[in-house]
């Protein structure tokens, strides 16, 4: 058993110990049904043995970075989990180990169904406008509004100045895109572009900011909603995360089987709940770049590696048009 095995089932036996196993019984408590890889890390999901007993959730998070951003998403679901009891239906997921050493996470799973697999049933135009999964896509986008707006209720006072952090996840963006193929030309046409928007929207209050908030972090559970994947969870705009999320419509309308108004109309329901107002065009761009910037070289593995590869060129080269399209002006 290799040292990140090892320390795997030293998390899972201590998660074990938290949800009330004996002793004896911790160590063969849970059974693992599935691995998967994501884009910094390998996921463990493990069911309870005995019947009835939740299953849990083990995240090996990769890189020289591993341990802290185990330790920062631990830290951050002890604060929220303050702030996002489940009693309104607003969740995140119960932690129960954390391993800074080997960069481990785990926590209880919620069942349900992820976001984005609800939506492409939701806005397929082979399926009716008016049905059970488009009115729980309209529920569940209303309650993710409402997630990000009570995320950014949250005061923060050590920071008075957002513009360090725009700037950090911008340079980093491009310097993602630059790996795609972008000409050094339109990096530095978009970068200007952005720092402009940066210096005109400096006075924004600092708000807490999930990198990654989209449908594929959002599971859809009984009386509610759960976001996941907390550990970059930082500092930042109002606009950001509304604007990646507003991006991943966007992105969903560049396929030619998705109903174009249905998807608008979620867009409207998400940003309606968040109540913050329309987002600029700006932020609108600020959102297809940071989602393209994503959208790198790596190549696909596993089963139907081919397929993906080739969805990830058709979605860069779509986007890039998008992006081409665009007035860099301010």
């Amino acid at each position: 058993m290799s040292r990140s095995q090892t320390a795997i089932a030293a998390a899972v036996e201590q998660a074990a110990h938290v949800l009330g196993h004996e002793a004896g019984e911790r160590q063969d408590a849970f059974r693992l049904r599935q691995r998967l890889p994501s884009r910094n890390s390998l996921v463990f999901f493990y069911d309870g043995v005995t019947s009835g007993a939740s299953g849990i959730v083990a995240k090996l998070i990769h890189g020289a970075q591993g341990g802290q951003l185990a330790e920062s998403e631990a830290r951050r679901l002890r604060d929220l989990a303050t702030h996002f009891r489940g009693g309104d239906g607003l969740r995140v997921p119960r932690l129960l180990a954390c391993d800074p050493v080997h960069g481990i996470v785990v926590t209880e799973e919620v069942g349900g169904v992820r976001l984005d697999v609800l939506l492409r049933q939701a806005l397929h135009l082979d399926r009716p406008a008016v049905g059970d999964a488009m009115d729980r896509a309209v529920v569940a986008c209303a309650r993710a509004g409402r997630w990000l707006a009570r995320l950014h209720e949250i005061e923060i006072r050590s920071v008075a100045d957002v513009r360090p952090f725009l700037i950090a996840r911008l340079d980093a963006a491009i310097e993602r895109l630059a790996a795609i193929r972008i000409t050094t030309w339109e990096l530095e046409r978009i970068r200007a572009y952005f720092l402009s928007v940066i210096d005109t929207d400096s006075g924004a209050r600092p708000v807490l900011h999930h990198p990654d908030y989209s449908p594929y972090n959002v599971i859809v559970c009984d009386g509610g909603i759960c976001v996941l994947d907390h550990s970059e969870v930082d500092v930042g705009h109002p606009a950001e995360a509304a604007s990646f999320w507003w991006a991943h419509f966007e992105w969903l309308r560049l396929l030619p089987w998705i109903a174009h108004t249905r998807t608008a109309a979620l867009q409207d329901v998400f940003l309606d709940a968040l109540a913050t107002g329309p987002l600029e065009p700006a932020w609108k761009r600020w959102g297809v770049v940071q989602r393209l910037s994503y959208m790198t070289d790596v190549p696909a593995s596993g089963r139907h590696a081919s397929a993906r590869d080739w969805w990830q060129r058709f979605w860069r080269r779509r986007l890039m048009r998008w992006l081409r399209k665009q007035e860099w002006t301010t």
